[in-house]
């Protein structure tokens, strides 16, 4: 008997030094307990002092389920009384793990971590959750003395929530606090309190996995990165806040889509830099060969007619080499404003014959046949004629080149309003959506070569709009797509159509 007291005596020692190391352990880590019954009675609740002070009630007294969650922040009260039902489901795990606002008895926000899980009532009457509450609100909020330091700073900085799914995959996060420059770095209007996925439902997912990672981990990171739901480059240094368990990132960020833009335009002028030197010197030395061939036979023969024939080779080539210096001088002449335009009445009827009668025999080259629409009555236009064929001239010229070799290439022109119209439409490769600007631009070229014909030096458009802007119109390009054909309009103000 004696042995047998002993042994229950020594179990209830040994438990009361566990209760004992339990409470220590409670009360070094600041933590409240708490019980919620899932018995269907409004006072199922209990709360230490702890749990009281964290959750702004009276250290004492009777308290209802009510009382408790008329505390939480009205905009968690709905996402607690999910995960508290969740908890009791008899099929679910029986966890409860949340991060909770709490209204202060100040007027302010408490932020606490609560964790739970699912036992039996010891008199048998159920089910309940026992768990620990946490107050984090210190790790959460400024300190005073860097409040004004973070409102100054010239950068978009904020604090957020990092919230993960049942399967730790971080999937969204809460935005707890914003300096100043935040809405004008990222656009986004009244955050505090609201989550990225609210304000912006298509931001990437890897913002997430990387500001998860940065609350998993506690390894700062620094990186750039597109948004493109917010249609800006950033900048990001992003760390860990506080209490690990509270899973806050700070982000420190700053708008860099003009240095990217600038950077992408600079890289985009190279390539096209080089693929025009690398057309270049081909294009020079298309000709310069069967000069070369057509002058060493010259030098060994005496034949009237073969030299009558090599000379008129020769010809056709300088031509073109008088061509390919005359367009890079035009955009020379241009570039440095130093293009002289010889400014006079003018109908359009008129340069646009002589604008065929150049493109004809490239035309025929490519068997293509060119349907042309001029209107009865002239249009009249203030301009330079020989400039004006030229643009009508290349733009001609590319419908031959880019137009399906025994197509159909259209030649419209009209008055529209106090404009004058010209359309030049092919049935040929066509030009994607994303190209119907790009394309003008100095040296842009979308094919090098097309059904073996050389696509030219990619300036010819470049050429076209500098030339249609300095009098005054504007030209656009169109296309259904690749595949499709393409259309050039060029409109110009009419002659005294501003006095009329």
């Amino acid at each position: 008997m004696q042995s047998r007291a002993r042994k229950t005596n020594d179990k209830f020692e040994s438990l009361r030094r566990s209760e004992q190391r339990a409470q220590l352990a409670i009360d070094v880590a600041h933590l409240g307990m708490w019980t919620w019954s899932a018995i269907e009675l409004p006072d199922g609740v209990t709360l230490d002092e702890r749990c009281r002070e964290i959750c702004g009630l009276p250290a004492s007294g009777r308290l209802t389920r009510a009382d408790v969650m008329a505390r939480v922040h009205p905009e968690d009260q709905a996402r607690i009384g999910g995960a508290l039902q969740a908890a009791f489901d008899p099929s679910g795990s029986g966890m409860f793990s949340e991060d909770i606002r709490f209204l202060a008895l100040d007027g302010g926000v408490r932020w606490a971590v609560a964790r739970g899980q699912r036992s039996p009532r010891h008199d048998g009457g159920g089910c309940e959750l026992f768990g620990s509450l946490v107050d984090i609100s210190a790790g959460v909020g400024f300190n005073d003395r860097y409040r004004a330091l973070f409102h100054a700073i010239d950068r978009g900085f904020c604090v957020v929530e990092v919230l993960f799914d049942d399967a730790g995959k971080a999937v969204d996060y809460r935005f707890l606090e914003t300096n100043p420059r935040f809405v004008a770095e990222t656009g986004l209007g009244d955050a505090v309190g609201r989550r990225m996925r609210e304000l912006a439902p298509s931001h990437e997912q890897h913002w997430f996995d990387l500001y998860g990672e940065v609350a998993r981990s506690g390894q700062p990171v620094r990186f750039e990165h597109e948004a493109q739901a917010l249609g800006r480059w950033y900048d990001v240094y992003a760390y860990r806040v506080g209490d690990p368990l509270a899973r806050q990132v700070g982000i420190l960020f700053a708008d860099i889509t003009a240095r990217r833009q600038a950077e992408f335009a600079l890289r985009e002028a190279d390539r096209r830099k080089d693929e025009f030197l690398a057309t270049l010197s081909h294009e020079l030395r298309n000709p310069l060969a069967p000069l070369s061939s057509a002058l060493e036979v010259l030098q060994r023969s005496n034949d009237p007619e073969r030299a009558a024939r090599l000379h008129a080779i020769m010809a056709r080539q300088v031509d073109q080499l008088t061509r390919l210096v005359d367009d890079l001088m035009e955009v020379s002449r241009i570039t440095r404003g130093h293009l002289h335009l010889r400014m006079a009445p003018v109908d359009l009827r008129g340069v646009v014959r002589a604008a065929i009668e150049t493109s004809r025999p490239l035309l025929d080259a490519q068997r293509q046949s060119l349907a042309v629409e001029l209107p009865d009555a002239p249009l009249p236009v203030v301009g330079d004629a020989m400039r004006l064929a030229q643009v009508l001239t290349n733009l001609l010229n590319n419908a031959a080149r880019y137009g399906r070799p025994g197509g159909h290439v259209r030649l419209r022109a009209w008055r529209d309003g106090d404009d004058a119209a010209i359309a030049v439409r092919d049935d040929g490769i066509g030009i994607a959506s994303d190209k119907l600007q790009s394309i003008f631009q100095p040296f842009m070229q979308l094919h090098r070569e097309v059904d073996g014909m050389q696509a030219g030096l990619g300036i010819g458009l470049s050429l076209v709009l500098s030339l249609i802007e300095r009098h005054g119109g504007r030209v656009v390009a169109r296309s259904a797509g690749e595949g499709r054909g393409s259309e050039f309009i060029v409109r110009l103000p009419m002659a005294g159509a501003s006095d009329a």
